[in-house]
């Protein structure tokens, strides 16, 4: 009899990518004080119920990044960050988006399907047709390099 290998709940991924917002969160705060920021996780403690409420109040269309920095740089407006966990595949092999996608069941009986990723990467689009620097970024040393990057930290190349 095959055993089969434990499957990691949603909800260990979400906390694992929270812990990741904050850590981020830390280094702006540490290495960019003079920087505005936000990010959902930067701190400000409320229910999930709350967030979805909060979530539900913005445009229908665009998704909002994890962590948005509002301060103008190498031409740019500002900053939107798609945080994902370390070890996270975005894209295949071939290039085209990985897919992720989600069905959710609302109290009032109806259903929406979707694709998270696809979503989150056409909100990306938008803001830099918008002139705003707007990436996923793949764990902490990916965020930080990209974020030393836009900050025009010398010592840093993105590419």
């Amino acid at each position: 009899m095959a055993v089969n290998a434990p499957i990691k709940p949603r909800r260990f991924l979400k906390q694992k990518e929270e812990n990741l917002q904050r850590r981020i969160c830390k280094y702006l705060q540490t290495n960019y004080a003079h920087t505005i920021f936000f990010s959902d996780a930067s701190g400000v403690k409320m229910s999930d119920t709350k967030r979805m409420s909060m979530h539900a109040m913005k445009s229908k269309d665009l998704r909002v990044p994890d962590i948005i920095i509002d301060f103008p740089s190498r031409g740019y407006h500002g900053a939107r960050l798609e945080v994902k966990p370390e070890g996270t595949t975005i894209y295949k092999k071939d290039g085209t988006l990985r897919k992720d996608t989600y069905v959710r069941r609302f109290k009032n009986g109806s259903i929406k399907r979707g694709d998270h990723l696809a979503e989150q990467a056409d909100s990306l689009l938008r803001y830099n047709d918008a002139g705003y620097f707007a990436r996923f970024v793949v764990g902490f040393d990916d965020a930080k390099k990209k974020i030393d990057w836009y900050m025009e930290n010398e010592n840093t190349q993105l590419f």
